[in-house]
C-alpha cells in the first residue's frame, strides 16, 4: 500500500520517488508477518519487478538480496536452502 500510495503521488510531484531504501523498507517490514508463505510470495514478486526493471532507477542491491535470503529462512519451505544458494549465485554474478 505504501508503494502504490507514492507511485500515485509522484504523478503529483515528480520529487517524491521511491528509491531503493524505500523499497528495502518495503520489503524488510514484509518480513514481520505472521505468514511467512504469504511474505516470502511478496518479497519475491517485488523483487522481481525491480530485477525487470518495473521501477524506472530502482534496482535490487545487496540489502535486498540479504532480505530475500532472510524471508526463504524464516519459510522453512522445503526447497528453502535451494533457493538461497541460487539467491547467492545470482548475487555473485550480479
Amino acid at each position: 500500500l505504501v508503494l502504490d500510495l507514492m507511485h500515485r503521488l509522484t504523478k503529483k510531484c515528480s520529487g517524491l520517488r521511491p528509491d531503493i531504501v524505500t523499497y528495502n523498507n518495503v520489503l524488510h517490514a514484509h518480513l514481520k508477518s505472521k505468514d511467512k508463505g504469504k511474505a516470502l510470495d511478496r518479497i519475491l514478486t517485488l523483487v522481481q519487478d525491480m530485477e525487470d526493471h518495473k521501477y524506472v532507477g530502482v534496482k535490487p542491491d545487496s540489502f535486498t538480496y540479504s532480505i530475500v535470503l532472510k524471508a526463504w529462512v524464516q519459510s522453512w519451505r522445503p526447497d528453502a536452502a535451494i533457493r538461497a544458494v541460487e539467491t547467492l549465485t545470482k548475487m555473485r554474478e550480479l
